[in-house]
């Protein structure tokens, strides 16, 4: 996916860019000690830049009842949301609440994972789902919105996953956090 088509395709969705007003708080807490929500882990920044190794694996709890699906959409503050990619779990695959880590810069997910958007960043990186912190340590906060949905996705494949998914995100969200992931 171009850059801009990327642009077009978060502004025609009006897609996450900060937590949404009156919905509940979903709990979330990082299942690494080494992640703290200030300092990046060594090798988790971009390929680019000496890293490559993936998301942060993650602890929820506070799920609304009836959520199906909890989308994680990584974004870097001081440049553009959702450019560091947009991944669905089902919640049916919860155990004991834990959210495995997603890979860097791989299609290849961990079982369940769902792409709903790469990240655009291919131009500095190789492609894939999910793309760590990349500004060179020039200060940026990476944050992650993960958004609690209930939405019958039997029958649903391809783009119409997607949209149905992302769209529930936008207009129906039963849960939501914003968490800061680093500073770097």
């Amino acid at each position: 996916m171009t850059l801009q088509r990327f642009f077009l395709f978060t502004l025609g969705l009006g897609f996450l860019t900060a937590c949404q007003p009156d919905i509940p708080e979903l709990g979330l807490s990082f299942a690494e000690p080494a992640w703290d929500g200030t300092t990046l882990p060594a090798q988790h920044q971009c390929l680019k830049h000496g890293g490559g190794k993936g998301a942060p694996a993650w602890q929820v709890s506070q799920l609304p009842e009836g959520a199906t699906w909890l989308v994680f959409a990584y974004s870097d503050a001081e440049y553009h949301p959702n450019t560091h990619g947009v991944i669905a779990y089902p919640v049916s695959l919860l155990r004991e609440g834990l959210v495995p880590s997603v890979p860097a810069q791989t299609f290849e997910l961990p079982e369940g994972f769902v792409s709903l958007q790469p990240h655009a960043l291919e131009q500095w990186s190789q492609p894939g789902a999910y793309l760590g912190p990349c500004s060179g340590g020039n200060g940026h906060r990476y944050y992650v919105t993960v958004t609690a949905v209930q939405i019958e996705t039997q029958g649903l494949t391809g783009n119409a996953f997607t949209e149905q998914l992302m769209k529930q995100v936008k207009k129906n969200p039963k849960a939501q956090i914003e968490m800061t992931l680093a500073v770097y």
